[in-house]
């Protein structure tokens, strides 16, 4: 089988194109997909793939970190955008969001936020392997690629 080892991004101006560099490889551990959406309300972070359903204490502990590091608003709850992933999470913030009327960066990345989700997926056997992030006319939604360790 094939499994994703990189994800460079290219694109200008206002878009963005995602590649997958994939490598052959005698066997292919469980992949799974996490994608933040904050570009918008309600922020989400969403996880699909790779069996994670299963796994009936990662979705309590990602909850946890969420609440605590972004507010006690984020739900774990699926609307109609999300039913394509197993796990959703809204009202996060993983990022600072638009940055109208101030000298800060719009949408830089909270580290301690991403820092934790990361910590929790491996502590469930999950290593990234790529980031894409995908848009065009200026949003972009980023993502993260794990493999199962």
């Amino acid at each position: 089988g094939f499994q994703v080892v990189a994800c460079p991004n290219f694109g200008g101006m206002t878009d963005s194109w995602p590649t997958f560099i994939f490598e052959k490889r005698e066997l292919v551990p469980p992949q799974m997909f996490l994608a933040i959406k904050d570009e918008n309300y309600p922020g989400k972070v969403c996880l699909g793939g790779g069996g994670i359903a299963v796994d009936e204490s990662l979705g309590p502990e990602l909850l946890e970190v969420l609440q605590t590091l972004c507010g006690p608003s984020v739900q774990q709850t699926t609307d109609d955008y999300d039913k394509t992933f197993d796990l959703a999470f809204k009202n996060t913030k993983v990022t600072t969001g638009p940055a109208t009327f101030t000298a800060s960066k719009p949408y830089w990345p909270h580290g301690f936020v991403v820092e934790m989700i990361l910590q929790v997926l491996l502590k469930h056997g999950w290593r990234a392997e790529g980031g894409p992030k995908f848009g065009n006319d200026g949003t972009t939604w980023p993502g993260i690629i794990f493999q199962k360790v």
